[in-house]
């Protein structure tokens, strides 16, 4: 059993750490929300180009051997879109585009863009 003076000389001596005691508890938890939440921030859907648009920039870039860049319309589970594809358009017939040796519907593209490098 304690004494009065064994409580008092504990609590006499004792120095509490503060939040410093709870930040293990805290990281684990919020740096996962805080980091979901910049990966949202930064991976999210550009302005969706209409369909004449999108054949417009697929016609310009075919006939002049030009890079694009697609980024499709789905989403991963944490509603983040999927890398964008980047390449030169190997292909085009009706509503699909053959990019990297991948066919992609036209109907499933956001964006489309030209860029200046591969």
């Amino acid at each position: 059993m304690t004494s009065d003076k064994q409580i008092y000389d504990f609590f006499k001596n004792y120095q509490d750490r503060g939040m410093k005691k709870w930040t293990g508890f805290f990281l684990s938890a919020h740096t996962a929300k805080i980091s979901q939440s910049k990966k949202c921030e930064n991976n999210r859907l550009k302005k969706a180009l209409d369909l004449e648009k999108i054949k417009k920039v697929l016609l310009e870039a075919t006939t002049q051997g030009k890079i694009v860049q697609i980024q499709l319309k789905a989403v991963d589970l944490d509603g983040a879109p999927f890398p964008e594809i980047k390449g030169i358009i190997e292909g085009w017939i009706d509503n699909q585009v053959v990019i990297n040796r991948q066919i992609i519907n036209i109907s499933e593209i956001n964006c489309l863009e030209i860029v200046k490098e591969l």
